[in-house]
């Protein structure tokens, strides 16, 4: 399968997460600091189209710096939704946020063989 935009793709398979008020701390330089992340991220998962239990699901960051690699993906009704704001950090809970990504990727593990279908 083929992306509709004419961009030469290869259409795949993706999770969509939506994160609603999602608090970690983490320490910087022995500073512990808090961070409330909202908002969707959009990672790729593979294999697809055979049977498997072992998946990864992989998330990417764009080319500019706090934009996600994926931003668009076709809903159950067949219509292309493009991710409004994509994921937002705020640093100790403040009122600004910025654009954040997530880079990095998963294996997740089924109990029995499945197909994701592309």
């Amino acid at each position: 399968m083929w992306d509709a935009l004419g961009a030469g793709a290869e259409l795949g398979a993706a999770i969509l997460f939506l994160l609603e008020h999602v608090h970690f701390t983490c320490v910087i330089l022995g500073s512990e600091h808090l961070v409330l992340v909202l908002g969707e991220v959009l990672c790729l998962i593979t294999p697809t189209n055979a049977l498997a239990k072992n998946f990864t699901v992989k998330c990417e960051k764009g080319a500019k710096a706090g934009d996600p690699k994926e931003t668009m993906y076709w809903n159950e009704a067949g219509t292309l939704v493009e991710i409004p704001e994509g994921l937002l950090s705020s640093e100790n809970e403040g009122v600004s946020y910025k654009m954040s990504a997530e880079n990095g990727s998963a294996e997740a593990i089924t109990g029995e063989e499945v197909e994701i279908m592309a």
